[in-house]
C-alpha cells in the first residue's frame, strides 16, 4: 500500500536513499491520483453529485474534498476525458504506473482535446502516445509547448490549414482593432492607449529596442550586448574610464520608462532631420522566416523575429513594401544562408542566432531572444571565430554561469544546434542536453 511509505523515517537515510525515497513518494502520489480520477469518473457516471443536490459535479468535488475551485474543475475535466477522449487509455496506464504526473496527464488531455476537430481517431491515438513518451523527459510547462505543436507531427496538412485560418483571423481582428490615442488625465499627465498588429509590434521593437537598453561588455567577450527587456535584468551597465577600470552605474529608469523615452527620442529625431515624409517613415528592417515549397513555388506562413506569425498574403505584401532579410533553413531549422542589408557581420549573425536558438539555448531556460546575449563557444581570446558555428544565444544569468563554472561545457552538435554537458556532480554520466522549450522536439 502506498500509504506505508509514510512510516519510513527520513533522518537516517543517506543522500541516495533520500532521493530514492522521494521518487517512491512521487510514484505513489501519481498512482493515488489515478485511483482518484477513476473514482471521480465513476461517481459522475452514476449521477451521485446530482442525486445529492449539486447542480455541477465541480461543486460536489469542491465541497466534498474541501479543495480549491480550480482544482475541482481540473479534476472533473480530466476524469471526464479519462473515459471519453480517444487514446486516453495510454495516459491512464502511464498515470497508474506512476510514470507521468496528474499535471502532465492534464496537459496531454488538453492537447488531445484541442485537435479532435482536425485529427482522426488514429491520429489522436498517435498524438497521445507521442506526448506520453515526451512526458518522461519534459515538465508540464515544456510538455504544453509540445502539446501545442502535436498536430504538426500527426497531421501536418490539417495543422497547416488550421494555422493558416487562425493567423488570417487574428490578423483581421488585430487590423480592425488597431488604435492609438493620447488622453489628458487632468493632472498634467497624458495616457497613451493603443493596440497594433504583429507587424506593427515588430516595427516598434525594431525602432525602439536599440534606444532602450544600456550596453555593457562581459569580461572576455567584448562586443556582446545586453538586450534584456526586464528592468531587474538590465540593472547595471559598465563604463570604462581613462585608466581602463570599469565603473558601474545603475540606470534608475524602469523598462517601461526607457521605452517611453525611446519613443520620444525617435519623434525628436524625425523633427530634427526635417525630412518627415507625408506618407510615413523609412521601411522597417524585420527578419521574416518563410517556408517555401520548391515544387509549387508558393510561399507558406511567415514568422517574425519576435515569434509572431504572419499569413502568406501578409508576407507577400511585406515583400513588396518592406526591407526583408531572407533566411533559408535546413531540415533542423538551422539557417544555411542569411541575407543582410548591411555588411555588419554582428547584426546578421545575431539574427541567425535568434532564428536558430529562438531564445536562451540553456536546457530548460525560457528567456526570449531579446533578453539574451551572444556567447563564443570557443572564446575569442583563444582563437574562436565569430560565426554561427561558434556562437550560442544565452541569457545574462547563464552567460555568467558558463563563464564562471568550469563544470558546464557547450558545443554545436551534428544537428547544428547547441548542446550543453553538465558537470559530473550534477550528472555522473554527463549526458549532453538541449533546450526543448523553444523547439519542442
Amino acid at each position: 500500500m502506498a500509504l506505508s511509505l509514510l512510516d519510513r523515517p527520513v533522518s537516517g537515510l543517506s543522500d541516495s536513499e533520500l532521493l530514492t525515497y522521494l521518487d517512491d513518494i512521487a510514484v505513489a502520489e501519481r498512482q493515488l491520483a489515478a485511483a482518484r480520477l477513476e473514482t471521480v469518473a465513476e461517481l459522475c457516471a452514476r449521477g451521485i453529485p446530482a442525486a445529492r443536490g449539486y447542480a455541477r459535479p465541480t461543486a460536489f468535488l469542491r465541497e466534498h474534498l474541501k479543495c480549491h475551485p480550480g482544482a475541482a474543475a481540473q479534476m472533473h475535466r480530466l476524469a471526464t476525458a479519462w473515459r471519453t477522449l480517444p487514446g486516453m487509455t495510454e495516459v491512464a496506464d502511464a498515470l497508474t504506473k506512476g510514470t507521468i504526473s496528474e499535471a502532465q496527464a492534464a496537459v496531454i488531455a488538453t492537447a488531445v482535446e484541442a485537435i479532435t476537430a482536425e485529427a482522426s481517431a488514429g491520429e489522436l491515438a498517435q498524438a497521445t502516445v507521442l506526448l506520453v513518451s515526451q512526458a518522461a523527459v519534459l515538465a508540464p510547462k515544456e510538455l504544453t509547448v509540445c502539446g501545442n505543436r502535436i498536430l504538426h507531427h500527426v497531421a501536418p496538412q490539417a495543422a497547416e490549414q488550421r494555422d493558416r485560418a487562425q493567423v488570417e483571423a487574428a490578423e483581421r481582428t488585430a487590423w480592425q482593432a488597431r488604435a492609438f490615442s493620447v488622453h489628458p488625465d487632468g493632472h498634467g499627465r497624458f495616457k497613451l492607449r493603443g493596440s497594433t498588429t504583429a507587424e506593427g509590434a515588430a516595427l516598434l521593437h525594431t525602432v525602439l529596442d536599440p534606444l532602450t537598453h544600456p550596453r555593457h561588455d562581459l569580461p572576455g567577450e567584448t562586443g556582446d550586448t545586453n538586450t534584456s527587456d526586464d528592468a531587474s535584468a538590465v540593472g547595471a551597465a559598465t563604463v570604462v574610464g581613462q585608466q581602463g577600470h570599469p565603473d558601474t552605474f545603475r540606470d534608475p529608469r524602469s523598462a517601461a520608462q526607457r521605452r517611453h523615452d525611446a519613443l520620444l527620442d525617435v519623434c525628436r529625431f524625425l523633427l530634427a532631420t526635417e525630412t518627415l515624409p507625408d506618407n510615413g517613415g523609412g521601411k522597417p528592417q524585420i527578419a521574416v522566416t518563410v517556408e517555401f515549397d520548391p515544387i509549387t513555388g508558393q510561399l507558406g506562413s511567415g514568422q517574425l523575429d519576435t515569434g509572431a506569425l504572419l499569413s502568406a498574403s501578409e508576407v507577400r505584401r511585406l515583400a513588396c513594401d518592406a526591407g526583408i532579410i531572407p533566411a533559408i533553413l535546413d531540415g533542423h531549422g538551422v539557417p544555411l544562408d542569411l541575407g543582410r542589408q548591411r555588411r555588419l557581420i554582428t547584426g546578421g549573425l545575431r539574427k541567425a542566432l535568434i532564428i536558430r536558438d529562438r531564445g536562451c539555448a540553456w536546457p530548460g531556460c525560457d528567456r526570449p531572444p531579446r533578453w539574451c546575449q551572444a556567447h563564443h563557444v570557443t572564446p575569442w581570446s583563444a582563437g574562436g571565430q565569430t560565426c554561427l558555428a561558434n556562437s550560442v544565444l544565452v541569457c545574462g544569468f547563464h552567460h555568467a554561469l558558463i563563464h564562471h563554472d568550469d563544470g558546464w561545457t557547450v558545443c554545436i552538435g551534428g544537428d547544428g544546434h547547441p548542446w550543453f554537458t553538465p558537470p559530473a556532480h550534477l550528472d555522473p554520466q554527463r549526458t549532453p542536453r538541449r533546450n526543448l522549450y523553444h523547439h519542442g522536439n
